[in-house]
């Protein structure tokens, strides 16, 4: 499951968990998935942002986390993801 908020002006119009992103949309996105996936990336849109800056997406499982990733936001809207290997359990991104 994604979790986002609004960081001041800056909104996330677009949160998915998906299984592939071709040419910057997310395909087979959901909510669950089966054991055997290997990858899966997390796909935001955001806006409200005059000036570049960064979002993190937080891979977690349970409460232990699994990976911090910085990614570049160069404009309003801007697409943006990344991935993890299956992670087991309740996992959450943040």
């Amino acid at each position: 499951m994604a979790a986002f908020a609004a960081l001041g002006a800056l909104t996330v119009e677009e949160a998915v968990i998906c299984k592939a992103v071709v040419d910057r949309m997310p395909q087979d996105s959901g909510e669950t998935f089966p054991a055997d996936v290997g990858r899966l990336w997390c796909f935001c849109k955001v806006a409200g942002s005059a000036e570049a800056t960064a979002v993190t997406h937080v891979w977690k499982t349970g409460e232990t986390e699994m990976a911090a990733v910085e990614l570049n936001v160069g404009g309003s809207p801007w697409r943006t993801w990344s991935s993890a290997r299956r992670l087991l359990g309740n996992s959450t991104i943040l």
